[in-house]
């Protein structure tokens, strides 16, 4: 199926982020959108007019953009890096830098 690259960015961002401003802890729902807080979700499919590489995103996509972006410039996000729980030297350059 063909997506957005608004949707591609939503999913690696919903996969790097923790902490319950974005995701409901210990939610055992399944499916689009499951276990995603209110604000910060919208579907592959919200987007209509798609003329070759070029689609408009209905408003509620604009709402998340806005929401997502708000919560960044406000440092409530909290990014999290895979590489940072793994001990092999190999990864050691992909880790999180110490502050």
């Amino acid at each position: 199926m063909d997506v957005p690259v608004g949707y591609v960015c939503l999913d690696i961002l919903m996969s790097e982020v923790s902490g319950q401003l974005v995701l409901e802890p210990d939610c055992a729902d399944d499916g689009l959108g499951a276990c995603v807080n209110y604000g910060f979700y919208f579907r592959p499919d919200d987007y209509y007019q798609c003329i070759k590489e070029t689609c408009t995103p209905r408003p509620w996509v604009l709402v998340v953009q806005r929401k997502w972006s708000s919560a960044y410039l406000t440092h409530r996000l909290r990014v999290h890096n895979p590489y940072d729980e793994f001990p092999i030297d190999e990864y050691a350059h992909l880790r999180t830098k110490k502050k």
